[in-house]
């Protein structure tokens, strides 16, 4: 048997008779790059516990801030409790954090097999009895790392979807586009595990701590110790664990396809190596990503949006189907919300060579790129000739941003809040819609209702038999 039983009271001495709590929320931008977007925001409050002889008064400021792509971070926590005579002491606590993320790379999709990634940062809690935390009587500092690895990347090439990731690279439809990947979902895997950290490292330092916090971490460290026994080759009674270690270095490296890991963990007494060690569970979805943030991650992962592209000779629908097919030099729905007010629509036609042309529809206005050759291509917004180089170019209506087309290496991205994000090289055309048009989508990437067995529906709701007849559906100008 098990279970748990909580119990509240007011205290009988100097009770406290009502709680007052005051918030205050703020948040500003915190920068633009590309279609992303930083933030600040802060959260000040103010805790009253009203009682006798006089309130309790807890200060607390929770604030965080994140440059575009989550390549900066920083996270700040206070809390500061007042001192009340003859019922409690003065008591702060303090937590900072930074981290810092490789650069956006030169190429939207590139797989660089040689370059290692790594994401640093540095964490502080001061703690304890004091007015303020510079004096508080606890302290702690860590400097982690988290890195990529050449053993993973080595591991990745036994996996199905690296497999399929380089057949699909080597089709002349995603010829000549150096070491950029296809917009396919194999693929997609594919760059998330080239850019999943398997190497992680932490130092620790102690620099000061109290009574109990002295216990907890010597506990923690005889608890490791305990844990790796079958791997250490001293005798662990030899290290004294009445007091807590002032310096601590762990480093973890996955490896085998993650299932195994190997440690080394180095104290004051020395540092011991804990080679191979199993994994009994699946720490993948744990492991931290160095490129794609975690929210992009489980968006992807339950299906919240998805993607579909377009290229040449192939269509991958947004329920995942991929199926060969010959685009003509008409203008053919790839994407359309097919609602009674449609939010955008995308179209594709064979461009010169083994190129597409794509035009996008929303708000009342069109993008349009025209290829005419290799890393050649004309935007036009409106039918109007637009410049997209370094700068990106922002479309706006009475002071309302509409869509804003931003070139990142050789693809153009265009990207309207909510509404749809597509990206385009010329080769071909990637479309992730907004979830709101799941179930209302119509056009070669299928009617995205997540059944893979309806991908050729009509204009007119019925199943078609081949890929040309959904080309001949969906045919708009010629």
């Amino acid at each position: 048997k098990c279970g748990a039983m909580l119990r509240w009271s007011q205290s009988k001495d100097k009770p406290v008779k009502e709680v007052e709590i005051s918030l205050r929320f703020t948040t500003s931008p915190n920068g633009e790059r590309l279609f992303f977007r930083g933030r600040k925001w802060a959260i000040t409050g103010l805790v009253k516990a009203k009682g006798e002889p006089q309130d309790r008064v807890y200060r607390i400021i929770l604030g965080n801030e994140f440059t575009p792509g989550y390549i900066e971070n920083r996270l700040k926590f206070r809390m500061q409790r007042t001192a009340v005579p003859g019922v409690m002491t003065d008591y702060s606590i303090c937590f900072n954090m930074d981290n810092k993320y490789p650069e956006f790379g030169q190429e939207f999709m590139a797989y660089d097999k040689s370059t290692q990634l790594k994401m640093t940062g540095n964490a502080r809690l001061q703690y304890g009895v004091s007015a303020d935390c510079e004096n508080a009587p606890g302290e702690i500092k860590v400097h982690f790392e988290h890195e990529t690895t050449e053993q993973a990347r080595e591991d990745m090439k036994h996996t199905y979807y690296y497999k399929k990731c380089m057949e699909e690279k080597e089709r002349p439809e995603w010829q000549g586009r150096g070491d950029r990947l296809p917009f396919t979902v194999a693929c997609f895997r594919t760059h998330y595990d080239a850019t999943t950290a398997r190497k992680y490292s932490w130092k620790m330092d102690f620099v000061k701590l109290t009574d109990r916090m002295n216990a907890i971490v010597s506990q923690v460290q005889s608890v490791m110790k305990t844990g790796l026994m079958p791997y250490w080759d001293i005798d662990p009674e030899i290290i004294p664990a009445s007091k807590a270690e002032p310096h601590m270095n762990i480093e973890a490296n996955l490896h085998d396809g993650d299932k195994s890991v190997d440690l080394y963990v180095e104290t004051s007494q020395g540092g011991q190596k804990f080679k191979d060690i199993p994994l009994s569970l699946n720490w993948r979805p744990f492991l931290r990503n160095l490129k794609i943030t975690a929210n992009s991650r489980r968006l992807m992962q339950y299906k919240v949006v998805h993607g579909c592209t377009a290229s040449i000779d192939h269509v991958y629908t947004l329920d995942n189907v991929t199926y060969p097919y010959t685009p003509t030099s008409c203008w053919t729905l790839a994407s359309g919300h097919c609602s009674p007010h449609p939010s955008y629509a995308v179209f594709i036609k064979k461009s010169a060579g083994s190129h597409l042309d794509a035009k996008i529809y929303f708000g009342g206005h069109n993008v349009e790129f025209q290829s005419s050759g290799p890393k050649k291509v004309n935007v036009l917004v409106n039918g109007n000739a637009v410049t997209v180089g370094e700068k990106e170019y922002i479309h706006e209506e009475s002071g309302t941003e509409i869509f804003k087309v931003v070139k990142w290496g050789s693809t153009y991205h265009v990207y309207s809040f909510l509404k749809l994000w597509t990206f385009y090289d010329g080769h071909a055309v990637g479309i992730i819609p907004a979830p709101s048009t799941a179930g209302q989508h119509c056009g070669l990437c299928g009617n995205y209702n997540r059944n893979q067995y309806d991908e050729f529906d009509s204009k007119d709701h019925h199943q078609l038999k081949t890929s040309e007849e959904l080309v001949e559906d969906y045919k708009w100008k010629c």
